[in-house]
């Protein structure tokens, strides 16, 4: 007989006949560093962000009404953000055909920050 036990991520297997066995499981910690709603409020929204996503350099502002400003060599766009479920969510009409992008944001100190998707920017 063969049981399988998932927890979180990880699949234990057990086999054998009249076997018991008890996984204990604790809860992730959350991380102290990923901002929440409010925290991307007050230190993200109203202030300018410059970064890196791989070789591509950004300059971009989420203004308090809901509308941003991106700017990188090759271009510059407008979009709008709004702040769900604990991320930046991001809409760029001429990027991904428009589709909405939500990211959390980890702060690394210094006033720097990390994407989910590995971007890193300073708010200046």
């Amino acid at each position: 007989m063969m049981t399988r036990i998932s927890l979180n991520t990880v699949t234990f297997t057990a086999a054998g006949l009249g076997t018991a066995i008890l996984f204990a499981a604790t809860p992730a910690l959350a991380d102290p560093n990923v901002l929440d709603e409010a925290q991307i409020q007050s230190q993200v929204i109203g202030k300018t962000l410059t970064g890196r996503r791989g070789p591509l350099r950004f300059r971009m502002v989420h203004r308090t009404d809901g509308t941003s400003r991106m700017e990188t060599p090759f271009r510059s766009m407008d979009g709008t953000w709004r702040v769900a479920e604990g991320k930046l969510c991001m809409t760029w009409p001429k990027l991904r055909s428009g589709q909405e992008r939500c990211t959390g944001l980890t702060a690394l100190g210094d006033d720097k920050y990390r994407t989910e998707g590995g971007a890193v920017f300073t708010v200046e």
